[in-house]
């Protein structure tokens, strides 16, 4: 059993036998649970017609299910409250124009169908075998890592990131578990839009629900601002970047507070002396010192010897404290690191 395999090894399936109807697609049964979060739960599925014939093409794909508030409680999705939830709606919406950007770096969406009787969400998307979580968790895999593969990377998470910030999508929720692997087709996909957001072109003016993982949200949100940008995804993919050097998350913590107080004491500042971001950004003008320390940070962990200065620049300019400074993915991915990808 692998990684993938083994993170739920009971999981709740309907009165049906684990067998779910779409609109277009027909009936897919659940092979097993690869993944569980606050607000749904992720199958790896198979074609009901795929049960029938030994010869028929195995096609693998994901179904996503909102969780109510009583799933896993009850351990039945039948006995579920009957309501539709908003972020269903919205996640449904923005997959439905993702699917029209047609980026290969954005998951795919094939189909969705909701339960009249039980109001079950439920979404038909591609299958990829790893997240980056459960993939380099595996010391093999850490340890073979090399630095054209963490370019290929970095460079497909950047073009997926780029496609959505052209749309106006914020993702908000970048993180190992929602970048999706394949490692034989060397394919990189970005996944999960439960709290990504369409923004309009006044962004100023726009007021965000604040959600995400701490360990990999920017200052900005986790002092509570409710005015942010697409930069919050370019940290979030800083995070990952250095955590994949380092073998460990930068700023790891499980409330805001400790994740604030590791981002400050770069700058050698502690959180009493932060009333708010808009005046941490107003004091904070040495930009190149916060880059420096930084650097010297990921310097002094680093387990991968062949980090060089442009990667370095690269990495620090992802984590710049103050949005205004911070790279876009646009310009990340003219930047001299990713130049000359194989």
């Amino acid at each position: 059993m692998s990684n993938q395999d083994s993170i739920i090894q009971v999981f709740p399936i309907n009165e049906k036998n684990g067998i779910y109807s779409f609109r277009h697609m027909g009936e897919f049964r659940i092979v097993n649970l690869i993944g569980a979060g606050k607000f749904s739960q992720i199958f790896k599925a198979r074609p009901k017609e795929n049960d029938d014939s030994e010869n028929s093409k195995i096609f693998n794909c994901t179904i996503k299910i909102f969780q109510k508030c009583n799933l896993i409680k009850n351990n039945m999705i039948s006995l579920s409250p009957k309501k539709i939830l908003f972020n269903e709606i919205s996640e449904l919406h923005l997959l439905q124009k993702i699917n029209s950007i047609g980026s290969p770096n954005l998951i795919k969406m094939y189909d969705w169908a909701i339960d009249r009787k039980t109001c079950e969400t439920r979404i038909l998307m591609e299958y990829m075998p790893y997240n980056m979580r459960n993939y380099f968790s595996n010391p093999q895999h850490i340890n073979n890592l090399t630095e054209n593969s963490l370019k290929k990377l970095t460079y497909q998470i950047l073009l997926g990131l780029n496609a959505l910030h052209k749309n106006r999508i914020i993702h908000s929720d970048i993180k190992p578990e929602n970048i999706l692997l394949d490692p034989e087709k060397n394919i990189v996909k970005i996944t999960d839009f439960t709290l990504s957001q369409f923004v309009t072109y006044d962004l100023d003016k726009k007021d965000f629900s604040n959600g995400g993982t701490y360990s990999y949200m920017p200052l900005e949100g986790l002092l509570d601002t409710k005015k942010y940008g697409f930069s919050r995804d370019i940290w979030s993919l800083g995070c990952i970047l250095v955590e994949l050097c380092c073998r460990k998350i930068p700023f790891k913590g499980n409330d805001s507070n400790t994740v604030i107080k590791k981002i400050l004491k770069i700058n050698g500042m502690d959180i009493q002396s932060v009333s708010s971001f808009f005046d941490y950004c107003k004091n904070c003008i040495d930009n190149n010192g916060e880059k420096e320390r930084i650097i010297n940070y990921i310097k002094m962990n680093s387990k991968i010897v062949f980090i060089n200065e442009d990667c370095y620049d690269l990495f620090s300019r992802m984590l710049c404290i103050n949005p205004l400074y911070r790279i876009t993915a646009e310009e990340a991915l003219k930047h001299p690191w990713l130049a000359n990808i194989d």
